[in-house]
């Protein structure tokens, strides 16, 4: 349940990241704005990419969690469910 739970969480960050890019980054500078400016504002992107380039890696992980996780469960159901099967069959043929 919590690795649902940070998946989601993830997905939403990253939503909200992508929404948040032009807000939060602002518009790119001039190309005759001075190089400081035009620096500032790459490292600025860069970083806001980082960061949401790794919450989309960790979302993608998280759900990898997730499918393994049910994976196993269904894996370890089909083996209650043939258990089952096999041992009503032998009280069927037992009681006849």
């Amino acid at each position: 349940m919590r690795l649902r739970i940070a998946t989601t969480t993830f997905l939403v960050a990253g939503i909200l990241l992508m929404i948040g890019w032009p807000f939060i980054v602002g518009p790119a500078p001039r190309r005759d704005a001075p190089r400081s400016v035009q620096v500032a504002w790459g490292k600025r992107a860069l970083a806001y990419f980082g960061v949401t380039s790794t919450v989309w890696l960790v979302t993608a992980a998280c759900a990898l969690g997730v499918i393994r996780q049910r994976r196993r469960e269904i894996v370890e159901e089909q083996r209650r469910n043939l258990r089952e099967l096999v041992e009503g069959s032998l009280r069927d043929h037992d009681g006849s």
